[in-house]
C-alpha cells in the first residue's frame, strides 16, 4: 500500500511539473528575440603600445593627397608629438613641390626605394612592394597605425631625439636604448624635415603638407645612416649640427626655428634593402627644454598712464622653466629697455636651477632722465641670454610698452565771434593745444592765457576766467572756452593774446601768441561826483578834479573840461583843478547848500558837437561860521547784512568856526543822518563822531546817498552827502532738493522732472544760469533738457544711482548730488497661514510621508492688484538633490476664490512623469517662489536664497484609516490604486531583471489598500481586468489545453489525497492547524536571500518599535478599540509576548496594521512578499 501511495505521489508530482514547463515553453514561444548591441565606435586612434613610422610620397597636383596629408596630420594630431593620445606615430614626407620639385635626397634615394607606383602612397616600417597592407595607396592612416604599423620587436627599443637651436645652427642629439637581451648593430635614420611646409597642394582645399624631408642626418662619411652597436640598457647617442636655414618658415607667422623638425627611426640593416623598423621618434617627443620670460611687471610711482623724462620706474620679471626637463646651465635674466630696436641693459641676475614650472624674479630700477625726449613710447621689460639647449628664443624675450608723458604744445588761442570788444562788455576766447603723447587729452589739460598791448609784451593774465568748458572735443579745433573780462582801465587798441598748455603733470608748453587778437573800443570819460566837496559862499576856490573826472586812455591833464554854469570859472589842467566861486547875490543871497555845475569832458574822440561825453559835479556851499564839510569819500561795502560793518570818522573831513571867526573844535560837533535815497537798503548809527552803517539783510543792492548833518553849539548846521555802494556779492543759484529726498524709479523707466523750475538766483536771471546734469554711474542715465527745462531720468542698472547736479552763473557756481534707488522689482512676499504678512497665503495640506501635499493658494486683502503671475515649485529630498520642478502661470480670472492645486511636481529629467510617484517620503520638502506683475507695470519677485524661504517638509506618517476624514479616506484608496497600478506598469516595463524593490513596493502598497478597504465607511470593488480582442484570440487554444491539464491534476490528486490522508486525519484534528517548517519566513530563501537573511531576526524576540515622537490624532472622531496600546516614545521595554498568528516581517509589524489584522491576514502578506 505504502508503494502504491509514493507511486500515485510520484505520478502527481511529474504531471504537475510537465503543465508547469509547458505553460513557460508556451509563454517563452511569444517572446520577440533581443537584438545584438551595435559596436562600439572609435572616435580616436588607439595606440598599439608602440611607435609607428610611416613614410609618404605625394605631389601638389595630386587630388586624393589632399586627404592622405590630412590624415597623416590628424593621426600625428593625437598620437604624434605633443598628442593628446600618446605619443607613439611619426612620419617623413617625401613631396614634390610646385616651385621646387623633388627634394634631392641623395645619397639615401630614398624615394626611390619606396618605389611609388602611384601617389599617394604611404609605406609603414619599411615595408616592400609586395605588402599590400603596409605599402598601400589607402588613406585609413588610423586603422593601419592601430594594427601596429609594420613595426618589428618595437617593446625591444627606444628612441629619443632633441635639438636646440645654437646660433645660427640646430644642435640635434638622439639617443638609442635596446632592452633585449645580448647586443644589437642598428642604423639610425634621420631626417631634418619642415613641420609645416610655407607650400599647398595646389587646387581646392589646397592644405599644407606637414613633415617635408629637407636634409638628411648621415655618418662621418655621407654615404649612409649612422650604425651603432647596442648593448642592452646602455643608452647610445649620436649628435648633428645642421644651419636653422635648411628649413623655412612656415608661412603664418612660425620661424625657421620653430618649424625645424628633426624626425628619426631605427633599422635592422642599411638603407639599401628593405628593413625591419624598430622604434621612431621625432623632437617634437617627449620632455623639452623651454625657460622662457612669462611676466613683466612695469610700475610707474609717479603715474599710472605713462612716464615723464626724469620718473624712476620700477620693472619686474619673472622667468620661467616652462618645459618637461629641469634646467641647470645657467644663463641671465636681463632687465632691460628699448632704444629703438636695441636692448639696453639695466640690470642682469643669474639664472639659478630651474625645476619644471620653477620660476626666478629679478626686479630693478630704471631712471628715464637720460632716455630720448622724442620718443612716443618705450619699452621696458627683459630677457634671458647666455642659455644652452633652450628648445625657442622666441619667449626669451618680453617687453612691455609704457607711453611717454611729452610736455604739451599750444596753438593760437582765438576770440570767438567779433573781436572788437566794446568797453564794459565780456568777450569769450577758445584755448587750443595738443597733448603731443598718448597719455594726455583735453580732458586732462588746461590753460594760461594773458594780453597785452600789442607789440609791448606787457602781459597781463587777470582778465580771463572760467575753462570748465570744452568744445570741439575730438577734432583739430578742440579747447576750452575762457571769459575775457577787460578792465575800465585798460587803453582803448589792439591787443595781443597769448596762451600756455598745461598737462595732468604740470608740463607746461611755450607760450604762443595770437597778435591783434582784439581791439577794445575807445573808452568814455568818466565823471563821479562824489565825494563831494565843500566850498565857502563867495570865494573862489580851486577843487581837485583827480577822483571826479578820469579816462582808460587819456591823463587827465590832457583832458579839456569846460562847462556853461555861472559857478565855473575856469579849469586848470596843470594842477588838475576847477576853480568855482559860488557868488553872494544880493536878492537870494549865498547859494547855500548843495549845488552842481554840468561840466564836458573832450579826450580827443570822434564826438560831434552835440555829443561831447558830460557829466554833473556837485558842491556843498556854506556860509562863514557853519561847519565845513570836505568832500567825504565814497563808501563801499557788500551785501553781508550785520557783517558788512562799514565805519567812517566824520571829525577829520569837517571843520567849524565860531561866528567871530575863530576855530572852534570839531569834536564839539553833533552829527545826525538826515535823510537817504535808499531807507531800506542801509542802516546808519553816529557815536562820538564815528559813523556806522551795514546793509539790511544779505541781498540788498544798489547804492544810497546819505545827508549827514553837523550842527555847533551856534546852531548853525551844515550837511554833507556821502554816497555808500553796495558790493553784489554774488549768490551761487540755488535748487530746491526737497522732491529728490528718498527717491526711486524703476529700471529702464522714463521720469522726467521740471527742474528748471527748482533753481533759483537773486542775482541773475535764469537765462544767465546753465544747469549741468550728469550721473556718474551710468552716463546718459539722467540727462538736462534744454529745450524744455526738464530733467530726464532713465537708468537700466539696477542699484543706487548718483545724480549730480550744477547750476552756473556768471560767477559762481553750486553743486548737488542726490542718490535714487534704481530697482527691477518688488519682493513678492508669501505667507505660510493668514496671520503672516504676504501678498499670496500659500496653505499645505497632506503632509504624509507617502502621500501627495496639497496646496490652497489665495491672495491677501493687502496684495496688490496683479495682471500676472508666475509660480515655480520645486521638490527635493532629504539631502537636497532637488529632481522636480514646475513652472507655470496663475489662471487670473481666480484671484477672488484663489488656487487649489496637488503638489505633483513633474521630474526633472523627464517631466512627463511625476518627481514622487509614490509620494514623498521622509524629510522630502517642496518650495515655490512667485513672479508678478501689477496693474502699474511694477514687477515682483520672490527671494530667491541658497536656503528657500518658502518651503514645507514632509516629515509626518500617515494616520490609520479609522482616523482619516471621510474625503481623506477616500482620497487615501484612489491614490492607492494609482500606486498599485503604477508599479505594475513599473515591473512590466522595467529593463532591470531585479524586481525585487517594486514587488515589496507592491506589496506593501496592496497590504495599506486591503486596510483602508476594512473600514466600513467604503465598499472597495475589485477590479476585473480583460485583455485585448487580439490577445483572447492568440491565446484561446493554449488556455483551454492548460485548463485540462490542470482539471486533470486536480482531480487525480484529490483522489490519490484522499488515499494517502486517510489514516492520518486524526493525527492533525488533533494537533491542529501548524506552520509547516518550510514556509516559515526564517526557512524561506527567496526572504532571506531578498534581505540578507532573516532566520536569526525571528529566532529571536522581538522588541517594541521605538519612535521618535508620539503619533498624532489627525481628525475628532471616535477612536475604534485598540488590541495593543499606541507606541509612545520610550526605551525598550521586555519582549513582547507570544501572538498568534504568522511570525513577523524582519520590519516588525507593518505600517497601518494592528495586531488582531496580521493574525488574520498576515500570512496573505508574506505569501505576497514571497511571490
Amino acid at each position: 500500500m505504502k508503494f502504491y501511495a509514493r507511486s500515485i505521489s510520484i505520478f502527481i508530482v511529474a504531471l504537475f511539473l510537465g503543465s508547469i514547463a509547458l505553460s513557460v515553453v508556451v509563454e517563452k514561444s511569444s517572446t520577440a528575440p533581443s537584438s545584438l548591441e551595435s559596436e562600439p565606435v572609435v572616435s580616436e586612434a588607439q595606440s598599439p603600445g608602440h611607435p609607428v613610422f610611416a613614410e609618404y610620397v605625394g605631389a601638389h597636383w595630386c587630388g586624393p593627397c589632399h586627404s592622405m596629408s590630412a590624415n597623416l596630420h590628424s593621426v600625428y594630431g593625437t598620437n604624434g608629438g605633443g598628442g593628446s593620445q600618446s605619443e607613439d606615430f611619426t612620419y617623413v614626407s617625401f613631396w614634390e613641390s610646385p616651385t621646387t620639385g623633388w627634394g634631392a635626397d641623395a645619397p639615401i634615394n630614398r624615394r626611390a626605394h619606396l618605389s611609388a607606383s602611384a601617389y599617394p602612397t604611404v609605406v609603414y616600417g619599411d615595408a616592400p612592394t609586395s605588402d599590400s597592407t603596409y605599402h598601400t595607396n589607402s588613406r585609413d592612416v588610423t586603422g593601419a597605425y592601430q594594427s601596429g604599423g609594420n613595426m618589428f620587436n618595437a617593446n625591444d627599443y627606444s628612441l629619443t631625439v632633441s635639438q636646440s637651436p645654437n646660433g645660427n645652427n640646430m644642435d640635434i642629439e638622439i639617443t638609442a636604448m635596446y632592452t633585449g637581451s645580448g647586443s644589437k648593430t642598428v642604423y639610425i635614420y634621420a631626417a631634418v624635415t619642415e613641420k609645416t611646409s610655407p607650400e599647398a597642394y595646389s587646387g581646392s582645399p589646397n592644405p599644407n603638407p606637414h613633415h617635408v624631408w629637407q636634409d638628411w642626418l648621415l655618418n662621418s662619411a655621407g654615404t649612409g645612416f649612422e650604425s651603432v652597436t647596442l648593448t642592452s640598457g646602455t643608452p647610445v647617442s649620436k649628435s648633428w649640427s645642421k644651419p636653422i636655414s635648411t628649413v623655412r618658415g612656415d608661412g603664418a607667422g612660425q620661424s625657421a626655428t620653430d618649424n625645424f623638425l628633426t624626425v628619426a627611426a631605427l633599422l635592422d640593416g642599411s638603407h639599401t634593402a628593405n628593413r625591419n623598423v624598430l622604434s621612431a621618434a621625432d623632437s617634437e617627443m617627449g620632455p623639452k627644454l623651454e625657460i622662457a620670460v612669462t611676466d613683466v611687471n612695469v610700475v610707474n610711482p609717479a603715474s599710472s598712464s605713462g612716464y615723464m623724462v626724469g620718473d624712476q620706474l620700477t620693472v619686474s620679471a619673472t622667468a620661467k622653466n616652462i618645459g618637461g626637463l629641469d634646467y641647470t646651465d645657467g644663463g641671465t635674466l636681463e632687465i632691460i629697455y628699448m632704444d629703438g630696436n636695441s636692448p639696453i641693459v639695466v640690470s642682469t641676475k643669474s639664472l639659478t636651477n630651474l625645476a619644471i614650472l620653477g620660476t626666478m624674479t629679478h626686479t630693478a630700477n630704471i631712471d628715464t632722465a637720460n632716455m630720448p625726449s622724442n620718443a612716443w613710447k618705450t619699452g621696458f621689460g627683459a630677457r634671458l641670454t647666455g642659455l644652452i639647449g633652450d628648445r625657442s628664443s622666441n619667449n626669451n624675450i618680453l617687453v612691455e610698452e609704457l607711453n611717454h608723458d611729452r610736455p604739451p604744445t599750444a596753438k593760437q588761442a582765438t576770440v570767438s565771434g567779433e573781436n572788437v570788444i566794446e568797453r564794459g562788455s565780456i568777450f569769450t576766447v577758445i584755448a587750443k593745444g595738443t597733448a603731443d603723447d598718448y597719455v594726455d587729452t583735453i580732458q586732462s589739460m588746461n590753460f594760461e592765457l594773458e594780453v597785452s598791448p600789442a607789440g609791448q609784451n606787457l602781459w597781463d593774465g587777470s582778465i580771463d576766467s572760467g575753462g570748465e568748458r570744452i568744445v570741439n572735443e575730438g577734432t583739430s579745433n578742440e579747447g576750452r572756452e575762457y571769459t575775457m573780462t577787460p578792465t575800465l582801465t585798460m587803453p582803448a587798441g589792439d591787443y595781443d593774446l597769448r596762451s600756455k598748455t598745461i598737462d595732468s603733470r604740470g608740463q607746461e608748453s611755450q607760450w604762443r601768441v595770437t597778435p591783434d587778437a582784439f581791439s577794445l573800443a575807445n573808452g568814455i570819460p568818466q565823471i563821479v561826483a562824489e565825494p563831494i566837496p565843500t566850498v565857502t559862499c563867495d570865494v573862489s576856490t580851486d577843487v581837485d578834479m583827480t577822483n571826479h573826472i578820469s579816462d582808460p586812455e587819456t591823463p587827465l591833464s590832457d583832458l579839456e573840461i569846460s562847462s556853461d554854469s555861472p559857478y565855473f570859472v575856469s579849469w586848470n589842467p596843470l594842477s588838475s583843478t576847477i576853480t568855482v566861486d559860488f557868488s553872494f547875490n544880493d536878492v537870494q543871497g549865498c547859494p547855500l547848500g548843495q549845488k552842481s555845475i554840468l561840466v564836458t569832458v573832450d579826450d580827443g574822440g570822434s564826438y560831434s558837437s552835440n555829443n561831447m561825453p558830460y557829466g554833473t559835479l556837485k558842491f556843498n556851499v556854506i556860509e562863514n561860521g557853519q561847519p565845513r564839510w570836505l568832500g567825504l569819500p565814497t563808501q563801499s561795502i557788500d551785501e553781508q547784512g550785520p557783517d558788512s560793518d562799514g565805519t567812517l570818522r566824520l571829525l577829520q573831513y569837517v571843520t567849524d568856526t565860531t561866528a567871530d571867526g575863530q576855530v572852534s573844535p570839531a569834536s564839539l560837533l553833533v552829527f545826525d543822518v538826515v535823510s537817504q535815497t535808499n531807507p531800506g537798503l542801509i542802516e546808519t548809527r553816529i557815536e562820538n563822531g564815528v559813523l556806522g552803517f551795514e546793509t539790511i539783510g544779505t541781498d540788498a543792492e544798489g547804492q544810497s546817498t546819505l545827508t549827514i548833518r553837523a550842527c555847533d553849539a551856534d546852531n548853525e548846521c551844515s550837511d554833507q552827502t556821502l554816497l555808500i555802494n553796495i558790493n553784489p556779492i554774488n549768490d551761487a543759484p540755488v535748487v530746491d532738493m526737497t522732491q529728490f529726498e528718498d527717491m526711486r524709479i524703476k529700471t529702464n523707466t522714463e521720469s522726467s522732472i521740471d527742474l528748471k523750475s527748482l533753481v533759483s538766483d537773486i542775482d541773475n536771471t535764469m537765462n544767465d544760469i546753465t544747469i549741468l546734469v550728469s550721473s556718474p554711474g551710468e552716463p546718459g542715465g539722467a540727462q538736462y533738457l534744454r529745450q524744455t527745462g526738464f530733467m530726464k531720468l532713465k537708468f537700466n542698472d539696477v542699484g543706487d544711482q548718483e545724480v549730480v547736479i550744477k547750476v552756473v552763473d556768471t560767477y559762481d557756481s553750486t553743486e548737488y548730488s542726490f542718490t535714487i534707488e534704481v530697482y527691477d522689482s518688488l519682493e513678492f512676499t508669501i505667507a505660510k497661514n493668514p496671520l503672516e504678512d504676504g501678498f499670496m497665503v500659500v496653505e499645505a495640506g497632506n503632509m504624509y510621508i507617502g502621500q501627495i501635499p496639497t496646496a490652497n493658494m489665495y491672495l491677501s486683502e493687502d496684495a496688490p492688484v496683479f495682471t500676472s503671475m508666475t509660480v515655480k515649485w520645486q521638490t527635493c529630498t532629504y539631502e537636497g538633490v532637488c529632481d522636480g520642478m514646475w513652472i507655470y502661470d496663475l489662471d487670473m480670472t481666480q484671484s477672488a476664490q484663489g488656487w487649489q492645486i496637488d503638489v505633483d511636481i513633474p521630474n526633472v529629467v523627464n517631466p512627463d512623469l511625476p518627481a514622487r510617484p509614490y509620494g514623498y517620503d521622509y524629510g522630502d520638502y517642496f518650495y515655490i517662489v512667485i513672479d508678478g506683475v501689477d496693474d502699474m507695470n511694477n514687477n515682483y519677485k520672490s527671494i530667491r536664497a541658497a536656503e528657500p524661504l518658502y518651503k514645507w517638509v514632509v516629515t509626518q506618517d500617515v494616520p490609520p484609516p479609522s482616523q482619516m476624514s471621510d474625503d481623506m479616506l477616500n482620497s487615501h484608496i484612489d491614490k492607492l490604486n494609482e500606486k498599485i497600478d503604477q508599479i505594475k506598469n513599473d515591473i512590466e516595463t522595467t529593463t532591470d531583471d531585479d524586481t525585487t524593490s517594486l514587488k515589496v513596493e507592491l506589496v506593501n502598497a496592496e497590504a495599506e489598500l486591503e486596510l483602508a478597504c476594512l473600514d466600513a465607511r467604503v465598499n472597495c470593488v475589485e477590479e476585473q481586468t480583460s485583455g485585448t480582442s487580439a490577445e483572447e484570440t492568440n491565446s484561446n487554444d493554449n488556455t483551454m489545453l492548460i485548463l485540462g491539464i490542470v482539471a486533470t491534476i486536480i482531480i487525480v490528486a484529490l483522489l490519490g489525497g484522499m488515499f494517502l490522508m486517510r489514516d492520518n486525519r486524526r493525527h492533525d484534528e488533533s494537533q491542529g492547524f501548524k506552520w509547516a517548517n518550510s514556509t516559515l519566513p526564517a526557512r524561506d530563501a527567496v526572504a532571506n536571500s531578498m534581505y540578507g537573511g532573516t532566520q536569526a531576526i525571528f529566532q529571536t524576540q522581538l522588541s517594541a518599535p521605538q519612535y521618535s515622537q508620539p503619533q498624532q490624532t489627525y481628525y475628532q472622531q471616535p477612536q475604534p478599540i485598540q488590541h495593543t496600546p499606541q507606541p509612545t516614545a520610550r526605551p525598550a521595554g521586555p519582549p513582547i509576548q507570544a501572538h498568534r498568528g504568522p511570525p513577523l516581517p524582519p520590519g516588525g509589524l507593518p505600517s497601518g496594521w494592528s495586531m488582531d489584522q496580521w493574525e488574520y491576514y498576515g500570512q496573505q502578506y508574506l505569501d505576497r512578499m514571497q511571490n
